[in-house]
């Protein structure tokens, strides 16, 4: 009994940090534009566009093809199965998504005005980055706060096994091969700028503490 119970608790753990990388590949992408924000601000030049368009690239992508369907992610399917009541829950972690995917855009038209006419729209700008990265780290914090405890507490041991085996056999769109490579090729992009000497913000999926 105690062995079969160590081994579930492995199995949820195991599915449980893999969901968490992810997050932190996330985590450090907004690291790096939060730090390209306090450079245009504090050093008064003219914002990166070309990285800040990689890290936004990096974040549209997450947003609208991975995301685009929470029923897709397997978790919240399995969860949405065992406990109806975190329908709105749920939705509105999908919602976020979509939300974020239109301020993306806006983002972007904001960024080619605030390059184009320096310094013109760089206030507007940084006001609206702000809020885009403050409402991505609200979301994290409130899928690992609340999404995740709730699993672990209401999955059962078939629900994770199906998780795990979704993430080894690439099922989940949240860790088919297609959405790593289009990620690793993503962070080459940031990474190659920032070797060029205009950031120097480690983007490895090495997780940040921020809860």
């Amino acid at each position: 009994m105690i062995t079969a119970t160590l081994e579930q608790d492995s199995l949820i753990n195991g599915a449980i940090r893999v969901i968490i990388a992810e997050h932190g590949r996330l985590w450090r992408v907004l690291d790096t534009l939060e730090h390209l924000q306090r450079q245009m601000n504090l050093q008064d030049i003219a914002p990166d566009a070309e990285l800040i368009s990689a890290t936004l690239d990096y974040l549209e992508y997450f947003s609208r093809h991975i995301h685009h369907n929470g029923n897709d992610i397997l978790l919240h399917r399995l969860l949405r199965d065992r406990l109806p009541e975190v329908e709105a829950l749920l939705s509105r972690q999908t919602e976020d998504h979509v939300v974020g995917a239109v301020r993306i855009s806006e983002l972007r038209r904001l960024l080619n005005t605030c390059s184009a006419e320096y310094p013109k729209g760089r206030d507007r700008f940084s006001k609206q980055l702000s809020r885009f990265i403050f409402a991505l780290r609200k979301h994290i914090k409130r899928e690992e706060g609340i999404v995740v405890p709730l699993a672990r507490e209401h999955l059962n041991e078939s629900d994770w096994l199906q998780v795990a085996s979704a993430q080894r056999e690439y099922q989940d769109p949240l860790f088919g091969p297609e959405v790593h490579e289009a990620f690793a090729a993503l962070r080459q992009r940031i990474t190659a700028s920032e070797k060029e000497g205009m950031a120097h913000i480690d983007v490895t999926p090495i997780r940040q503490a921020h809860m």
